[in-house]
């Protein structure tokens, strides 16, 4: 009797019943099994709102690359820029279609990261569950999830939060490749959107190159299908290409392959009297054991970062603790990536298997010696990150091969794992559920938070933007606390060189580019000790004044935060900032006003009087004595005033040197209530304690006129 053939669903049915598949079409996708669904939807709720919580944490609009990438999302949506050089243009192009000069845009692009941060979640749960099954991928996006490196990308204004699911897909894609060669076209393609997305996309491109002819020998040469990744790798980072060339020369240039792999330190590229290094240059001035002690200390600090980057919870102990157990932990991993099922069912899997170790290995080792190198300029976990769910589903997936062996084991201690395992994931349920209810309670309105946080925060840029021409440069950093996203290209920030080593150099640079202002923070400080140590010093976030700087007056401080901002203007070349003399007055034994310039300025906030006073310390003055200034309306009346200790508190009266000239600024604001008229200003000092106004005196005579000076100066107002 002959019977009939079998039609395909048949036979794929007959397949799935014995066991087997078409090696060709690849194993199906395993259904989801019992209790996976919640557990995994508790899994994505958790990420989900522990994601805004961090993103309500995250205030630092300019912190790391955030400042930068919004910064080049609004170029793009003006049409100024599709590249800075340095940043890839996949991730700011999303941002730009955001992209608008309000706080908003910031909220908005945090969220927008962790909406791709779950979306990657997702991709990998359902790519490993084809690759390892349901478990497996489970845990793989379970480790993800709660990764802190992975979380804080999926709350920051940065790609690898994008690049992460990508390196991912395409690790995926080789893999199937082994099996199925056309799946290598598609491979080709992701790893182009990974390279669109950051620079270390050409390693997926080398590392497939270099397996490839380690799994396969020669025969990978004769694969029409490797070309195919190639070919398609090309043409997805051909707009990349293209932009490069016009707009550097160069279609393969990038900033931190082109200079920064050949710095010495990361402050190298704040360098301006000589041209950021190359390789050429780096291989002429160092010399081989240079270079070999280099990647030594950069192999140590990688191997380190790479296990913080599997590893987050080891941050919390000490750093050689966390060494070891990382180090052992990817040996682990690639001991059971090597047992990976032991032995694979046929040569089809064979085939697959051995490509996927190769690839893999090339591409580990390739990131692991790349940032070896990079190590001695900057060093991060971060840089790891796309290799994390790699690792995590690969290790993962070898000890579930390694679980269906045949061990020699009682039916009895069977049945006790199946008990552990189903209490295991009961506790998982709970600790998810309640990780959930506890955030919630956490939650806040993430643009208010914004707002409320950063608002304030501008306050010294808009000050800057009433008294600056459109495009005017402002010396500043380099640091990465103040929104210059916002602001950039109405000013143009300037960070202070490293190679500017005394202030005559400091000041001669500031002229030469027609600088006007200078803008210091804490951050400023540390970075650059050896040349403003002498004038400054910090005090955990805080600003601390040693002297006065030479030819520069402070005439802005915001100290509304637990770090400040000091707003300095340099005098004119060979020149000294204007002043109306007084005759020889003097307020309390020590302290002389020498003079004081008045200026009706048009502020943000409104019109107002700038004061400029210039006081002198005939000798050491005991105490600390507070300013006060008054604007009298024209019956006589306080209209407004400003008290304070001398240059906004940082240099007090009781730090005076005898001989000293302090030239100190306040504002009074006018306000909409301000009648037209003639407006007088009156000054003195006081004891902050006892309340008690010093005398002013005449210098000349000895004699005591009042307890305060009304200036010869007058401020009209018209209608």
């Amino acid at each position: 009797m002959v019977s009939s053939p079998l039609s395909n669903n048949q036979r794929r049915r007959k397949q799935a019943a014995l066991g087997t598949t078409n090696p060709d079409k690849g194993p199906p996708a395993p259904a989801l099994q019992a209790g996976a669904g919640p557990l995994l939807l508790l899994i994505f709720a958790r990420f989900v709102l522990r994601g805004i919580v961090r993103v309500t944490w995250n205030i630092a609009s300019d912190a790391i690359d955030q400042g930068a990438y919004l910064q080049l999302g609004l170029f793009m949506r003006e049409g100024r820029a599709l590249t800075d050089g340095n940043r890839n243009p996949l991730y700011p192009a999303i941002l730009a279609l955001l992209a608008r000069r309000e706080w908003a845009y910031f909220t908005e692009a945090k969220l927008l990261s962790l909406l791709f941060g779950l979306a990657g979640l997702a991709l990998i749960f359902y790519l490993a569950r084809r690759l390892f099954g349901t478990w497996v991928a489970l845990a793989t996006v379970l480790l993800l999830s709660t990764n802190d490196g992975f979380q804080m990308g999926a709350s920051w204004v940065a790609c690898e939060v994008l690049l992460v699911p990508l390196f991912f897909l395409t690790w995926y894609l080789v893999a199937e490749g082994f099996r199925e060669r056309s799946r290598w076209l598609w491979a080709g393609a992701a790893a182009g959107l990974c390279q669109l997305t950051k620079g270390s996309g050409h390693l997926l491109a080398l590392a497939f190159l270099l397996g490839g002819l380690l799994a396969l020998g020669r025969s990978f040469l004769r694969e029409r299908w490797a070309y195919g990744f190639v070919a398609a790798y090309l043409v997805t980072i051909s707009p990349l290409l293209a932009i490069n060339a016009l707009t550097f020369g160069n279609p393969f240039y990038n900033y931190n392959t082109s200079h920064v792999l050949w710095f010495d330190r990361w402050e190298d590229a704040y360098r301006v009297n000589s041209p950021p290094p190359t390789m050429a240059s780096y291989l002429q001035s160092h010399s081989p054991g240079e270079m070999w002690q280099r990647q030594r200390y950069g192999m140590r600090r990688a191997a380190f970062d790479g296990a913080r980057a599997l590893f987050p919870f080891l941050l919390r102990r000490r750093e050689q603790r966390a060494l070891v157990v990382g180090i052992g932990g990817l040996l682990a991993l690639g001991a059971a990536l090597l047992s990976w099922r032991c032995v694979p069912r046929d040569e089809v899997h064979k085939r697959r298997f051995q490509g996927t170790l190769a690839f893999s290995g090339v591409l580990f080792g390739l990131f692991y010696l790349l940032f070896a190198w990079y190590a001695q300029v900057i060093s991060k976990p971060r840089f790891f990150l796309p290799l994390v769910p790699i690792a995590y589903a690969g290790g993962l997936g070898a000890m579930a091969g390694l679980s269906r062996l045949r061990w020699p084991l009682s039916e009895r201690l069977r049945g006790l794992g199946r008990a552990i395992s189903t209490a295991g994931g009961l506790a998982l349920a709970g600790w998810l559920l309640y990780t959930v209810v506890m955030t919630v309670l956490q939650l806040r309105d993430p643009f208010q938070v914004d707002l409320e946080a950063n608002l304030p925060r501008e306050d010294v840029l808009k000050w800057l933007i009433a008294r600056t021409e459109p495009g005017e440069p402002v010396l500043w950093g380099p640091s990465h606390y103040l929104p210059r996203w916002k602001y950039t290209p109405r000013l143009q920030f300037i960070p202070i060189p490293v190679d500017l080593e005394s202030w005559p150099e400091l000041e001669a640079y500031v002229h030469e580019r027609g600088i006007r202002y200078w803008i210091l923070d804490f951050s400023t400080i540390g970075r650059r000790e050896p040349l403003l140590g002498p004038y400054f010093d910090r005090h955990y976030e805080q600003i601390v004044f040693k002297q006065i700087p030479p030819r520069w007056e402070l005439v802005y401080a915001d100290r509304k935060f637990i770090f400040d901002y000091c707003l300095f203007r340099v005098y004119p070349r060979g020149g000294s900032p204007p002043m109306w003399s007084l005759s020889k007055v003097g307020i309390g034994p020590q302290i002389q006003l020498l003079g004081y310039h008045v200026s009706l300025e048009d502020t943000p906030s409104g019109k107002g009087v700038d004061l400029t006073l210039y006081w002198r310390a005939r000798g050491r003055v005991k105490g600390n004595y507070k300013v006060f200034t008054h604007l009298l309306n024209p019956e006589g009346v306080l209209h407004s005033q400003h008290d304070g200790e001398p240059l906004y508190g940082f240099w007090p009266t009781g730090a005076w040197e005898p001989g000293q000239t302090i030239v100190d600024h306040h504002h009074l604001p006018l306000g909409d209530s301000a009648s037209p008229g003639v407006y007088r200003i009156e000054v003195g000092l006081y004891d902050g304690e006892t309340m008690e106004r010093l005398p002013v005196t005449d210098l000349g005579t000895g004699q005591v006129l009042d307890d305060h000076l009304i200036l010869p100066a007058t401020v009209r107002i018209t209608e």
